[in-house]
């Protein structure tokens, strides 16, 4: 490539670099002296454990709430004390003998079977693992990052959900919507104590016959409203049952024994969608989610709870700061500085000039990982992301010195540089190729099997190592040709050397 070219593409590079490092990192005031220009890595969601704060008055919202579900006839053993102390005489005896204390949980002996220190009741342990699995499905719907769910005592599930600006009081609903447990089906009358069950229309069907799902979205106005969407069969049985309605009438959507959404209705239904908001007191944008991934899940779910009857309480809701540290998302900032200074010196020690080659290729796939980290709405900024990026880092940074040195290697035997760089790339190419190949499936292998803990850190591994190899086989490659060509001297311009150095080739 010409010098002419050369110093065009250098350019140009160096100008969209530059360009989009000031959008990544840069923050300045804006005209009005009171806002300001914020930079993509403050629009990245953070992780709460990180201890973030936002907002003009900088409102702390790490850490999160915790949440513990207890089975209908299970309460934790400081509970059970909390009830024993209340009561007095005969009450309280009788209380005592009706609960079984099994490590930290106390089961009702009238309603679970417990013999020697074990729970043997089948369809409470069925009832249970499946009920478990609906919090699982429920909460992994709603997609944000870094939910944690562990069972405890066995029979018992405790939810931890971190805070964001946009939720930080939207939880407390949730965890009590999730907690829903039991048959879902439509009711239709004209008051709620009237109303009888429309769908399904026999308790042998599955009320996925008559709803296909739900969603939630928000309309022009930015009212949050959930769409509960019908199949052929359920519009006809609805607009069949409600075809009599005089001036209005109630529809109401329930699990088990709770109320999900009770919507007052004029007419009757002919549209397989119905949408419903609520003006007086509008749902936020996560409560018309959680509604929505609610009722979806029950209409797909094949595998509905054994015993309707079965219910799902929680505890209260326990906030918690940031596990982290308040300020450990400072700490990671700087900690990622260390090491990229660090492995700046290392190139530009080694290699000479041939760093900025190096620095040009890192900043064009940091710079990318960034836009994608803000892009995507599942990945956040976390310990796992940010261990994810760094070991792609180190990938790249390895992968570009087993070039530079099998470059070097030819060169000393006599070749030119463009030979060197030649055989170099060649003789590399593959061994960089599979491990970037290897490391990328497997990260997306992990990601697919959909472990919550390690899902968004494999997604963002796997991602920053498709980037990594295509910056280290094709973009490390482009700008060590058009900055090379700007000097005679291309073995000093590389830091290399051999027995017979030759400054012109």
């Amino acid at each position: 490539m010409g010098k002419i070219k050369s110093a065009i593409c250098l350019v140009l590079a160096t100008l969209i670099i530059a360009a989009l490092s000031f959008i990544c990192f840069v923050s300045l005031p804006a005209g009005d002296g009171v806002s300001k220009f914020d930079p993509v890595v403050t629009w990245i969601d953070k992780d709460a454990n990180l201890g973030v704060e936002f907002g003009a008055s900088g409102s702390y919202y790490g850490g999160g709430y915790t949440a513990t579900y207890f089975p209908q006839g299970v309460i934790s053993a400081r509970a059970y004390e909390d009830n024993k102390n209340d009561k007095t005489g005969d009450e309280q005896v009788e209380y005592a003998n009706r609960y079984v204390q099994v490590g930290g949980l106390c089961f009702d002996s009238e309603e679970i079977t417990v013999e020697n220190g074990k729970v043997t009741d089948e369809a409470f342990i069925a009832n249970f693992a499946a009920a478990k699995q609906r919090l699982i499905d429920r909460y992994k719907a709603m997609n944000i990052e870094n939910i944690r769910i562990e069972t405890v005592d066995e029979y018992a599930v405790r939810v931890f959900v971190p805070q964001s600006p946009e939720t930080a009081n939207a939880y407390t609903s949730l965890f009590a919507i999730f907690g829903y447990m039991g048959d879902f089906e439509v009711l239709y009358g004209a008051d709620e104590a009237s109303a009888t069950t429309v769908l399904p229309a026999r308790p042998t069907e599955s009320i996925g016959q008559y709803v296909d799902g739900a969603s939630s979205a928000a309309d022009a106005t930015g009212a949050n409203f959930v769409a509960i969407r019908f199949t052929d069969e359920g519009k006809t049985r609805l607009a069949s049952k409600t075809a009599d309605i005089e001036s209005s009438g109630v529809l109401i959507f329930k699990i088990g024994k709770d109320t999900v959404i009770s919507l007052t209705i004029d007419s009757a239904v002919s549209d397989n969608t119905i949408y419903v908001s609520n003006p007086s007191s509008p749902f936020s944008k996560e409560a018309a989610q959680a509604l929505a991934v609610l009722i979806d899940s029950e209409a797909k779910s094949t595998e509905p709870i054994p015993d309707g009857t079965f219910s799902v309480s929680y505890d209260n809701v326990v906030s918690t700061r940031a596990i982290y540290g308040d300020s450990a998302l400072m700490y990671l900032y700087i900690a990622f500085g260390v090491c990229f200074v660090l492995m700046m010196v290392f190139f530009f020690v080694r290699y000479g000039l041939l760093g900025f080659v190096h620095m040009y290729t890192y900043l064009a796939f940091l710079l990318v990982t960034i836009l994608c980290m803000w892009g995507i709405s599942f990945v956040s900024l976390s310990t796992g992301t940010f261990a994810a990026v760094l070991i792609a880092s180190l990938l790249l940074s390895a992968s570009q010195a087993l070039v530079y040195e099998n470059v070097h290697k030819e060169y000393k035997t006599g070749k030119t540089i463009a030979a060197s760089v030649k055989n170099g790339y060649k003789k590399t190419f593959w061994h960089i190729f599979d491990a970037h190949i290897v490391v990328a499936a497997l990260s997306f292998i992990v990601y697919g099997i959909g472990i919550t803990q390690l899902s968004a850190f494999a997604f963002m591994l796997g991602l920053a190592t498709v980037f990594s190899g295509i910056c280290a086989l094709g973009l490390g490659r482009f700008f060590w040709a058009i900055m090379m060509s700007f000097t005679d001297k291309k073995a000093r311009f590389c830091n290399f050397k051999r027995v017979e150095v030759e400054e012109n080739d």
